[in-house]
């Protein structure tokens, strides 16, 4: 069993309740937010028993913009190179979803619906200006 309980509702609606989860919690109060990119694996890390990372790492991600973040951080693993080691080769040839690493891994999911969702609820914006930092 891992952290996460399971969810007796079809993904869509998932997807669109962690949106609406998400913006409750930052319209109540500005907050700083940071993402780690690395070791992405297939599925959430608070499974037992992942397989090996997908891409290589994308490094560390800030800002108040969870929308903004979330959208950065998304373009960065699908613009990544599959790691041979991974199944995501194996889930691209499967695909017919062309380099959305995260839609090859899981179908079902559906990412973009809660980036839109919470940009339509004022939680961020999906449009962001990444500054590189050495």
């Amino acid at each position: 069993k891992g952290i996460v309980p399971a969810w007796n509702r079809n993904w869509e609606d998932m997807q669109l309740k962690m949106a609406e989860y998400a913006a409750a919690v930052v319209q109540a109060k500005q907050c700083f937010h940071v993402v780690v990119a690395i070791d992405i694996t297939p599925q959430c890390d608070c499974f037992a028993g992942n397989d090996s990372p997908m891409v290589p790492n994308v490094g560390m991600f800030a800002s108040i913009d969870p929308v903004a973040l979330d959208q950065a951080v998304t373009d960065k693993i699908c613009a990544q190179p599959a790691l041979e080691n991974s199944v995501l080769p194996e889930r691209h040839a499967a695909s017919e979803e062309g380099l959305d690493h995260l839609h090859a891994i899981n179908p079902a999911s559906d990412w973009e619906l809660s980036l839109s969702h919470a940009e339509a609820l004022h939680a961020g914006t999906r449009k962001y200006r990444l500054v590189e930092v050495a």
